[in-house]
């Protein structure tokens, strides 16, 4: 039936990404899904609801204090019961779920989050690169015990712009200050900020720095909690190791331009000599 096909395409998914390490895009699209309605999943196929609460247990490991990641470990417990009380699936059908792989992989998490607790947190700063963008959305992105933990550094594209006058938590913050970049007349380039930042900042750079723009929720995708910023910024300050992660939803694919592309490459590099268009890999 197409039911139980969704579900076997389900439990493959679930297979690869804990052999590869890699979430494909069927695993993205369903989880969510099951996630949604995971009581009707438990009872119409009761090892894909299992699978599918270990997956997000699993993520909020990550992501939740020591407390919340145990109730939800009691939860999983406590709908194993349930599912095995009405189940009259036969042994063979519930031992084809990778469910004991996947309790594994909770309890290695857990048994890693202890472990972080006592070791030294990491330095973390939002680096924004910033002109008269209007900043409330952190208000709304960021919670406030999160920001107390993080370093912000604004990097200023339009000179004598005040970048504290409408700072949200400005007292909060574990540190805030300022960049300045000029890279007229490419103010709206953002590129250009981050680069004028690394090369200012090369000696002394946080362990971990959050590339973002002044009006971050046009690109993240979300001024509610919780969003994939703040998920991402929890997760490195609770110990994750996430050397590269792109936080943007939107790109501009346009091609090579000669006219536009010329005034971009000589006001970025300095440089009279522009290359022709099959030169720009």
């Amino acid at each position: 039936s197409s039911d139980l096909e969704y579900f076997l395409q389900f439990r493959d998914a679930v297979r690869e990404f804990y052999k590869s390490g890699i979430a494909r895009p069927l695993l993205v699209k369903k989880l969510p899904r099951m996630l949604a309605s995971i009581g009707d999943y438990l009872q119409s196929c009761p090892p894909a609801g299992l699978q599918a609460f270990l997956l997000y247990q699993e993520e909020r490991m990550e992501l939740d204090l020591p407390a919340k990641a145990l109730e939800h470990m009691a939860t999983y417990t406590l709908r194993w019961q349930e599912a095995m009380s009405r189940s009259s699936l036969p042994a063979t059908q519930w031992q084809s779920w990778p469910l004991t792989l996947g309790l594994q992989r909770v309890r290695q998490a857990a048994q890693q989050k202890v472990l972080n607790i006592g070791a030294r947190q990491p330095n973390v700063t939002l680096v924004v690169a910033y002109c008269r963008e209007d900043l409330e959305w952190m208000r709304t992105v960021l919670g406030r015990s999160l920001v107390a933990r993080l370093g912000l550094t604004f990097i200023r594209k339009c000179p004598g712009v005040d970048v504290f006058r409408r700072l949200p938590f400005r007292r909060l913050w574990r540190t805030v200050d300022v960049v300045d970049v000029e890279d007229v007349p490419l103010i709206a380039d953002e590129c250009s900020a981050y680069m004028g930042y690394l090369a200012q900042r090369y000696q002394n750079l946080p362990d971990y720095m959050v590339f973002i723009h002044g009006d971050a929720p046009e690109h993240i995708g979300s001024v509610s909690q919780p969003n994939m910023l703040e998920n991402a910024v929890r997760a490195v300050l609770g110990g994750s190791d996430i050397p590269f992660m792109s936080l943007s939803i939107n790109r501009v694919t346009m091609g090579w331009d000669q006219v536009t592309m010329a005034k971009l490459w000589r006001g970025l590099f300095g440089s009279s000599l522009v290359p022709e268009p099959n030169a720009a890999k």
